[in-house]
């Protein structure tokens, strides 16, 4: 049995990802004691949903608990552990993530230093024995036409009804 996986960098829609996969059908763990956290750090994003799960630091610590169910963890902070993974990879534009950064979180990037970290975790992602699947999602796409991505992932094997799934996509929530 998979752990499935949403990941990403900053501003690519893993948190639309996750409310999506979870209207879908399939269960997702997050920490909602993450998520007070996360708000403090972000006040100007209130309405923010994050599903982030801390991972513990330690590589040893399993994560078979989360077999059957879906995880946020954002770049490749997975690998390395116990199980097999499926996982959607979402990625944005980078001059239109940067922005995105900027708007949200009030934090200065660049387009180029977001394309360098998309490249190392996919590369990183792509070498990996632990992958079942890889699927990448450009969020611009996802916007555009849902129904076809989530479409994809049932056809990669994720146990959800992608009408369900497309259902969450709310393109009024798009920051720049």
């Amino acid at each position: 049995m998979f752990t499935y996986i949403v990941s990403g960098t900053n501003r690519t829609g893993t948190s639309m990802m996750m409310e999506c996969v979870e209207r879908g059908g399939l269960e997702i763990c997050w920490d909602e004691s993450r998520e007070r956290a996360l708000h403090l750090e972000q006040p100007q994003n209130p309405n923010a949903h994050f599903y982030e799960l801390e991972l513990p630091k330690q590589i040893w610590m399993p994560l078979s608990e989360y077999r059957g169910k879906c995880i946020k963890a954002m770049g490749a902070t997975f690998l390395g552990r116990d199980g097999s993974f499926k996982v959607v990879y979402m990625v944005r534009e980078g001059e239109a993530q940067a922005s995105s950064i900027r708007s949200a979180c009030g934090k200065r990037t660049s387009a180029s230093k977001q394309k360098r970290f998309n490249k190392t975790f996919l590369e990183r992602l792509r070498r990996s024995d632990q992958i079942d699947s890889l699927v990448i999602l450009d969020y611009d796409e996802v916007l555009k036409n849902p129904l076809k991505a989530f479409r994809s992932l049932e056809d990669d094997g994720w146990p959800i009804d992608p009408v369900k799934a497309a259902s969450g996509v709310n393109p009024q929530l798009k920051h720049y």
